[in-house]
């Protein structure tokens, strides 16, 4: 009775740790996918405050 119980509650310990893995995993492609559409988000505003300052730049040249 004692060694059925044990290797339940052994069984019950790997499940639990199975899903804490599962869920660090879940956590770390969701941090990934993040931080990938964060960079791409930087890159455009980075990209559209040049092409903003581009503009403002060569207006007075447009002006003359």
């Amino acid at each position: 009775v004692v060694v059925v119980v044990v290797i339940i509650i052994i069984i019950i310990i790997i499940i639990i740790i199975i899903i804490i893995i599962i869920i660090i995993i879940i956590i770390i492609i969701i941090i990934i996918v993040v931080d990938a559409v964060v960079v791409v988000i930087a890159i455009i505003l980075f990209l559209s405050v040049v092409a903003i300052i581009d503009l403002v730049s060569s207006l007075p040249s447009f002006v003359i």
